[in-house]
C-alpha cells in the first residue's frame, strides 16, 4: 500500500504508443511515440529522472507473453526497459512492481 509521499505510476508499452506513463488517479504522465529502434536504456533513465523520488512504478509482467502476443519483437526492448528500469530505480527510492497484465 503506497503511503502519501508515494506516487503510483503504471507504465504501458503499446503499438500505438511506444510507453504510456498514468499516473495513479488515471491522469496521463507522458507518452512516447512510436519510434523505429527505441533505446530502452535511454527511456528508463528519461522516466527515472522524470519521477518524484519514492515513487512506485508499477509494469507487466511478460512471463508468458510468447504464447499469447505474436508480434514478440515489440515485447523484446520492453523486456529490456524493464531490466534498466529495475536497475535504476533504487538510486531515485523508486519501486518497480510487476503485475500480471490481465
Amino acid at each position: 500500500m503506497p503511503t502519501l509521499r508515494e506516487m503510483v505510476f503504471g507504465v504501458d508499452w503499446g503499438l500505438r504508443n511506444l510507453l504510456t506513463v498514468v499516473r495513479g488517479d488515471g491522469k496521463l504522465w507522458g507518452q512516447i511515440p512510436l519510434r523505429v529502434n527505441p533505446d530502452p536504456e535511454a527511456i528508463a533513465q528519461s522516466l527515472i529522472a522524470s519521477l518524484p523520488p519514492h515513487s512506485i512504478v508499477v509494469v507487466e509482467s511478460l512471463k508468458g507473453v510468447r504464447k499469447h502476443i505474436k508480434v514478440l519483437p515489440t515485447y523484446l526492448p520492453f523486456l529490456k526497459f524493464q531490466i534498466a528500469l529495475k536497475r535504476l530505480a533504487p538510486r531515485k527510492n523508486i519501486k518497480v512492481v510487476t503485475v500480471r497484465p490481465a
